[in-house]
């Protein structure tokens, strides 16, 4: 209902059923494009169920999604030289197998406790096989020009997508020639593909994928998550777990971040308990060594820092996959990210992403207090050491609520091994300082590296990275 179209006065009436539903645009500066009746109503119902609308077609201009649900009746493209902006909150439901092909820019920024979902509106019919039923077609980047906007997702959940092409990689984000990509602080869960079950880059991509938790995707041939071609893509602080590969062959070689003729550069991931059918339990396949570092990978992998030890997950709660304090992710990472990216401020929870000066591997930042098996439990002991690095000795510091009965403090190396013991002893309530000269049982020196503190009441436990330097 508009106020006099045959005069060029496209204005809604008061009463108009679109009025304050649908989505805002917002023109280029200083250049105002009437907007034309046949393209808003041809991606926008009219009709009204709550805070909800319907789209498909073509974006020609500038657009934001504003509602509680967005209902995907068709596929979408986003033209080049347009932006589609979605607010947090709302839930991207896809009536049937439909994309969202981005020529342009697509911006989805959600909030710790308000994220945006993509999903399947009918999510039950969902299985990890090669049928339509219950999913979506992903998110495609296919030679997008790098003169758009930057493309970017924080805070989102994918959900139900899948890719049944061989050639379109990545069950829901493809990227072919295109690098102006952020996906930070999201979560990827029940997705499929044929190769690369969440993120597929393939012909010189290097989107830039952080802190992100990668869980329960499936591929059929390959690469879950990722499937990496010809592409250096940027996977830094990511938690990739209990994912599978489905292909029976154990003679098919393949890994779940799968690689062919690329460099993919992994900093401060976790990627452990994943499942594949291949006779070797590969997490990177021919990954190059100098691109992977600060990494916890099952069945370790050649470069700096990287370290092969359980994750020691926390699965309860509304933070699966957080870290329990005896993690030996805790305070492992590299505070500088190379190549000149950035951490955000946040991480996958909403909490400060370094905490106690050191950053954790994965998508979580262990904030201080004690998470055992399925409780949450009042230990805190506050383990400390200076300096840190160190040459010579260090002082470890740790402060107890109260007095302790069969506390120990001992020394590990980082294959997990004990080396020294500092305390085995009942300790009264308060701060205590204990000086560890880096000598092992037999009073040898140990080597330069990478040990940690352990300090154990009972059942409970808490460590600390530290590091050795001579």
């Amino acid at each position: 209902m508009l106020s006099n179209p045959e005069n060029g006065d496209y204005s809604l009436l008061p009463d108009s059923p679109a009025a304050g539903y649908g989505c805002i645009t917002f023109p280029e500066e200083k250049i105002q494009h009437p907007p034309e009746p046949e393209i808003f109503n041809r991606y926008f119902s009219n009709s009204r169920k709550g805070n909800r609308f319907e789209v498909e077609g073509e974006i020609t201009e500038n657009t934001i999604w504003s509602a509680d649900t967005i209902s995907v009746i068709g596929n979408i493209i986003i033209n080049d030289g347009v932006t589609l902006a979605i607010e947090p909150g709302a839930t991207i439901e896809f009536a049937g197998f439909y994309s969202i092909s981005v020529f342009g820019s697509l911006q989805a920024a959600g909030e710790p406790d308000n994220q945006i979902i993509f999903t399947s509106s009918n999510a039950d019919q969902f299985q990890p096989d090669s049928t339509e039923a219950g999913s979506w077609n992903g998110i495609r980047f296919s030679n997008t020009s790098h003169l758009n906007e930057p493309s970017f997702f924080r805070y989102c959940i994918f959900e139900n997508s899948k890719s049944l092409s061989t050639d379109i990689i990545g069950g829901v984000i493809y990227c072919y020639n295109f690098s102006q990509l952020q996906v930070v602080n999201s979560i990827f869960r029940n997705n499929f593909a044929i190769f690369g079950s969440a993120v597929g880059c393939d012909y010189n991509s290097a989107p830039e994928i952080t802190g992100n938790l990668f869980h329960n995707n499936y591929a059929l041939l390959a690469g879950s998550p990722f499937y990496v071609k010809y592409s250096h893509p940027h996977l830094n602080y990511n938690t990739i777990a209990a994912n599978q590969i489905l292909n029976q062959d154990v003679w098919y070689v393949t890994a779940m971040v799968h690689t062919y003729i690329a460099k993919p550069q992994l900093t401060g991931n976790i990627i452990r308990n994943n499942l594949t059918n291949y006779f070797f339990q590969d997490q990177i396949l021919e990954g190059k060594a100098f691109y992977i570092n600060y990494n916890n990978i099952e069945n370790g992998y050649a470069g700096t820092g990287n370290i092969d030890f359980p994750a020691q997950f926390v699965m309860n709660g509304s933070t699966p996959y957080y870290l329990q304090s005896d993690s030996p992710c805790i305070n492992a990472g590299l505070n500088d990210l190379p190549w000149g990216q950035e951490f955000p401020a946040t991480d996958l929870a909403g909490e400060q992403r370094i905490y106690d000066n050191i950053v954790d591997m994965g998508a979580y930042e262990w904030q201080g207090s004690f998470i055992s098996n399925n409780d949450v439990v009042n230990f805190n002991p506050v383990l400390k050491n200076y300096p840190n690095p160190f040459n010579a000795e260090t002082i470890i510091s740790f402060s107890l609520p109260e007095t302790q009965e069969k506390t120990k403090l001992v020394i590990c190396n980082i294959k997990g091994e004990k080396i020294f013991t500092l305390v085995k002893n009942n300790l009264p309530a308060g701060k205590h300082y204990i000086i560890w000269n880096g000598t092992d049982y037999n009073g040898k020196s140990v080597s330069s590296g990478i040990y940690f503190c352990k300090i154990t009441d009972g059942n409970l436990t808490a460590s600390r990275k530290m590091i050795l330097l001579k």
